[in-house]
């Protein structure tokens, strides 16, 4: 048997951690097609502020949290948490920043034209290279 290729999926939005949207419901289905493919699935999304933790079950990855990221010469503490979407059997990995994340809605489009901050961005994308040297 050859071994599953890895895919790693990062998105700003998935049902039902966040309102339903067309770039929410691509970011639900996609990566289930894939994984039901065959293919080894890693899926990262933010931790926006108005995702209730209790409700989606989500719990923190003692493993992959602790760690500071470094972004413009300013530490940020790193939190991972990860729930499962049952229907799917998918998990969804959040990055979690109080920094960047926890005072905004699902939708990262404010400020300046409409698009996410550079350092939301930064954040994200320094977390999940976290996450894929730790062997995840």
């Amino acid at each position: 048997m050859t071994k599953a290729n890895k895919v790693l999926f990062i998105t700003q939005e998935i049902t039902p951690y966040v309102p339903e949207s067309e770039m929410s419901l691509v970011g639900r289905n996609l990566p289930q097609a894939i994984q039901e493919k065959g293919r080894e699935i890693r899926t990262f999304m933010p931790k926006w502020g108005n995702i209730n933790e209790r409700r989606n079950q989500l719990h923190e990855v003692i493993r992959l949290s602790g760690m500071n990221l470094i972004i413009d010469d300013t530490d940020h503490p790193l939190i991972i948490k990860v729930a499962s979407i049952q229907s799917a059997r998918m998990q969804v990995y959040f990055i979690d920043n109080d920094d960047y994340f926890q005072n905004r809605l699902a939708i990262p489009f404010y400020g300046d034209g409409g698009r996410a901050s550079g350092a939301q961005t930064a954040s994200t994308m320094t977390a999940v290279l976290y996450f894929m040297h730790a062997g995840y």
